[in-house]
């Protein structure tokens, strides 16, 4: 696909002077005008729109299209309306096909929310010279819609010359465009859209320490931008859209807790030991509630390793898992909304505040923080090193250890990614490829247990009692397989700490200037 400039009418113009202009230099043949609505569709994260896509219901076509140029990348039917309710659908609810495929293989298991609503004029006119042929084809979309209860236009066109005509045809195009009163925009059409809605895309920086940073200056740094990525999943989490908001703010407070460590310093002996309670208490709540959603997302996986005979008898199964996962949930959105949840919040704003203003602090407060990221770093990657050193002892426990210290190695590593350069880079992708091993190694490990009382909760007497045991016992020899598997991966990778890559990266890292 070709990129295609997107050009903006400046306020107070529009179509009709473009179309003006172009009639004046061309034989311009205009199609008569189009309008509908239009619902964008897009993940709480904007994952499309990194993509470089853009995905949107109009009437009863639902279309992906390339952001850049414009193009269809593909349609499929639409059944959901574009009407003013709520939307929370998932690509998986789609009509199967080449527009479900591409959708689910960037956005799953987010679900796929309302980006903006606007009502859509499109108009398009073909340009030709005196000989009839065509010099440009212009395409032009007026988009209006409310925000913070006012009304909001963006117009704009987009300009195709055939690849046989000269670079000419599209300079001279163009230049009466921008005449009519457009000018060019260096955001996509999306973006545009995007804008006017007030949902701009928003990604939190992760490298923003610097060799400098005080210790009470880069622990605000880092404990700020991690309670914003947590306070910005709550909602998600609260009104159960999809299982990456806890994700994502599971990861936010293990950052937070691994932080707390690493800038102990920076705080009183009392407040660091107060904090590091209420956060760890914080997290036993997640836990659970992530490794089922985990399973239940693999529902599809999981059935395909049971006999098709059997499949129907994994169903109370899976209800079982299920109604685990909303009591977890249930406990979760009960901390989240509860006074102490609140109260921490607080008072963990109010320590931020004191470091932030220099007020009293810790001891080592105003001290040089890298180097004490470069003793955290030798001393958590040499931990690594000496599970790695007797392969014989890697039992789950132990394993489980490793997979505990690879985060905090993992994170300390990113949050000084830009003072400690391109060798910590490379070592964070190493241990991530670690934790990722060791990840499913524990995932299988959490399942096992729940199916073994899902086995043992089948009533003697039940009328499918053996079919289902039948099925439950199918799925449990296939993920002794995937565990065994996961744990000679893990394994390897434990290995591979040792290697001459990984400890001269992480040589790098530590030295001292």
């Amino acid at each position: 696909m070709r990129d295609l400039p997107v050009f903006v009418a400046r306020r107070g113009r529009g179509w009709r002077d473009a179309e003006r202009a172009l009639g004046r230099a061309f034989t311009a043949t205009t199609e008569a005008p189009a309008s509908s609505r239009r619902l964008y569709l897009d993940t709480f994260d904007f994952r499309l729109h990194d993509a470089g896509l853009e995905l949107f219901a109009d009437d009863d076509r639902l279309v992906l299209r390339d952001a850049t140029s414009g193009e269809m990348v593909a349609s499929s039917p639409w059944r959901g309306g574009v009407g003013n309710g709520v939307l929370r659908i998932f690509a998986r609810d789609l009509d199967a096909g080449e527009l479900r495929d591409r959708v689910a293989a960037l956005t799953e298991p987010r679900a796929l929310l309302e980006a903006a609503r606007v009502r859509v004029v499109q108009h398009e006119l073909a340009a030709c010279d005196g000989d009839g042929q065509l010099v440009a084809r212009v395409r032009s979309e007026a988009l209006a819609l409310r925000r913070d209860g006012r009304e909001c236009a963006v117009r704009l066109l987009r300009i195709d010359t055939p690849a046989d005509r000269s670079g000419a045809d599209a300079k001279t195009t163009e230049r009466l465009v921008t005449a009519s009163g457009y000018r060019a925009s260096a955001l996509s059409a999306y973006d545009l859209v995007l804008a006017a809605a007030g949902r701009r895309p928003r990604h939190t920086p992760r490298g923003a320490l610097d060799a400098s940073s005080t210790m009470r200056a880069a622990a605000a740094v880092v404990f700020e931008r991690e309670l914003a990525v947590m306070e910005r999943n709550e909602p998600g989490i609260l009104d159960d859209i999809d299982p990456e908001f806890l994700h994502d703010y599971r990861v936010a407070l293990r950052r937070t807790r691994t932080a707390l460590r690493l800038f102990k310093g920076a705080f009183t002996v009392e407040e660091f030991r107060d904090f590091r309670a209420r956060f760890a208490a914080l997290s036993r709540p997640t836990g659970m509630l992530r490794d089922l959603d985990v399973h239940l997302g693999a529902h599809d996986e999981y059935a395909q390793w049971v006999p098709p005979s059997l499949r129907d008898h994994l169903v109370p199964a899976f209800d079982s898992l299920a109604r685990q996962r909303d009591e977890r949930r249930a406990q979760l959105a009960a901390v989240l909304s509860g006074r102490g949840y609140a109260a921490l919040k607080r008072d963990w704003r109010r320590a931020l505040a004191r470091l932030r203003r220099g007020g009293p602090a810790g001891l080592l407060a105003d001290e040089a923080a890298l180097p004490v990221a470069r003793d955290a770093i030798a001393s958590r990657y040499q931990r690594l090193r000496d599970i790695a050193a007797d392969p014989e002892a890697l039992d789950a426990v132990t394993l489980h250890r490793a997979r505990v210290q690879s985060k905090r190695l993992r994170y300390v590593l990113e949050f000084f990614a830009l003072p400690l350069g391109d060798s910590a880079s490379a070592a964070a992708k190493a241990i991530e490829r670690l934790q990722d091993a060791l990840g499913e190694y524990h995932d299988t490990g959490v399942l096992e247990p729940l199916l073994q009382a899902e086995l043992h909760g089948i009533p003697a007497n039940a009328a499918d009692a053996v079919p289902r045991a039948a099925a439950l016992g199918a799925w449990m020899a296939h993920l002794d397989v995937r565990r065994e598997k996961a744990r000679r991966r893990a394994l390897r990778r434990v290995g591979r700490l040792t290697g001459k890559k990984i400890e001269n990266a992480i040589g790098r890292v530590t030295e001292t200037d």
